[in-house]
């Protein structure tokens, strides 16, 4: 637990070092520390239970649905997989690159026009996980590229911690985004 608790501060510690780096507006870095830390809030809860089912596993589809479900209205989100239980050092992580995935679809992708499609699916193979991640339906380009900044270090950190890596990259209708990371055994 000690451990599990020194890595949430180190996370948040360096959201707030690197959202210090990238934003000019304080109310801009408040609200949007204040969006990571509860989506951080709530998938921690998942790793917790609920004290008659301590042991449930978390499976990657409802730590989609946790984190992703908010950003929905009338957008399709379409999840592929066989079910993949998590460990609990392997949530928190996977959460804040799904969170970063989900704001960057609400303000650029899919998830801002009311017809946004994403389509989420997951393998494994040779002890690694690959989620990809692929939006169509998005707002008019943005004038800066949406994969610089604060989130992309935030998700190569996430990544790096789930011993992988994250590309992402524009398509002609929207955004692919791939994330690989090691499989910890858990059973699937």
């Amino acid at each position: 637990m000690n451990h599990r608790v020194k890595n949430l501060f180190s996370v948040v510690s360096a959201m707030v070092s690197i959202a210090g780096r990238e934003s000019d507006d304080s109310q801009e870095l408040a609200n949007s520390l204040r969006n990571r830390i509860h989506a951080l809030g709530k998938s921690h809860a998942l790793t917790l239970g609920q004290p008659h089912d301590i042991d449930r596993a978390v499976f990657l589809s409802e730590l989609i649905d946790t984190v992703v479900a908010p950003n929905l209205s009338t957008q399709t989100i379409e999840k592929t997989g066989t079910p993949l239980a998590l460990s609990n050092s392997q949530i928190t992580s996977l959460a804040l690159v799904l969170h970063e995935w989900a704001t960057n679809a609400t303000k650029y992708g899919a998830l801002s026009v009311p017809s946004g499609q994403i389509e989420i699916a997951w393998q494994t193979e040779d002890n690694m996980i690959k989620l990809t991640w692929i939006e169509t339906g998005q707002m008019e380009k943005p004038a800066s590229d949406p994969s610089v900044g604060f989130g992309t270090g935030l998700i190569s950190a996430a990544a790096r911690q789930l011993g992988g890596s994250a590309t992402g990259e524009c398509t002609s209708d929207g955004y692919r985004r791939t994330l690989t990371f090691e499989d910890n055994g858990v059973v699937h």
